[in-house]
């Protein structure tokens, strides 16, 4: 039987409270940062999840390895994984020079194929910033329009594309990773219908151009549901102040984007983008974002990673944070 809703938010406001109580233990404060921002910007099921847990932390160090467990179990894989490009090329160009060398040719077809659904969906354009796919404008639009409005699109997944079963060697850090998924976003696997085995679905994918991308896959650009979005598909455009300038530049002045479908193809999943927004927020408020960006602009500036796309990042990402 389902939690009644008040029964449910004064759980969260325990939990919030045992915070504060450990806060004066001199408990480490990165971890509460953590857990603060978790509670205020997980879905509803999710903080009730979390102060569940909570609630049966009796010392500092039931609430570290908590808030450990949820950031190495979640939402490092989500920043650090999207490291890990996807490979999608606009249709009739080669292969993505970041596409990584251990996907399969069926996989990457996969990927080529699910490319030129979304682009279709989309109106071959980016949903937020109106720029048109090249390859197509040069044989669709008037010389003008496609030379001042056009440039190469790529294919962005909300939930990284790496949480799927194309790569067997990532099968037990991915099991982990839906654990944690169905713990603190159900709704991902419940309403969005999203799991190991579908990630590569229009539904979870979207049309961007690739500066665009890079900030989605950061967390610092998202989309947030407005009141209409269940009508309309109305999204707020959101950044954080670490956003690249150039990128914000290309949003719209509106500060809204509406997602409409140019095919039969499924638009991207609102409760997909609920998370994306959740967790960007989550990273920022936590102040966590930052710092694992950090780390990772250094891995690769010290050639920590793999060309084929092997290399663990979230991981080293832990040993990094956890050093100090």
């Amino acid at each position: 039987m389902d939690t009644p809703h008040a029964t449910r938010q004064q759980h969260i406001s325990d939990a919030n409270q045992l915070l504060q109580q450990f806060e004066q233990t001199g408990c480490n404060n990165e971890h509460l940062l953590l857990l603060r921002a978790c509670l205020e910007y997980l879905p509803d099921e999710g903080k009730y999840n979390l102060a569940n847990d909570l609630s049966h932390a009796t010392r500092p160090t039931d609430l570290e390895a908590i808030a450990e467990n949820l950031e190495s179990a979640l939402l490092l894989p989500l920043k650090a994984r999207t490291r890990t490009p996807s490979g999608t090329p606009s249709p009739g160009r080669e292969w993505d020079d970041e596409a990584p060398s251990t996907l399969s040719p069926d996989v990457k077809s996969e990927q080529a194929t699910i490319k030129e659904k979304c682009l279709e969906r989309d109106g071959h354009r980016c949903v937020i910033s109106g720029i048109f796919e090249r390859s197509w404008a040069i044989e669709h639009l008037p010389e003008e329009s496609w030379q001042n409005h056009s440039s190469e699109t790529v294919l962005a997944h909300i939930i990284p594309f790496c949480f799927g079963n194309s790569n067997s060697k990532n099968e037990s850090k991915n099991s982990e990773i839906w654990e944690a998924m169905h713990h603190y976003f159900p709704s991902v696997p419940a309403s969005a219908q999203l799991n190991a085995e579908n990630i590569n679905k229009p539904s979870n994918c979207m049309t961007l151009y690739k500066l665009l991308r890079d900030e989605f896959d950061k967390f610092t650009l998202y989309l947030e549901p407005t009141a209409l979005q269940d009508v309309d598909n109305k999204y707020r455009v959101k950044t954080t102040k670490t956003v690249d300038f150039v990128a914000r530049s290309l949003l719209p002045e509106s500060g809204f984007v509406t997602l409409t479908a140019h095919s039969a193809a499924e638009l991207p999943h609102p409760e997909l983008l609920k998370c994306h927004a959740a967790v960007a927020k989550i990273l920022y408020a936590s102040g966590r974002g930052e710092k694992i960006e950090e780390i990772l602009q250094e891995l690769v500036s010290i050639q920590c990673v793999a060309e084929d796309g092997s290399t663990d990042l979230s991981s080293l990402v832990a040993v990094s944070l956890a050093a100090g």
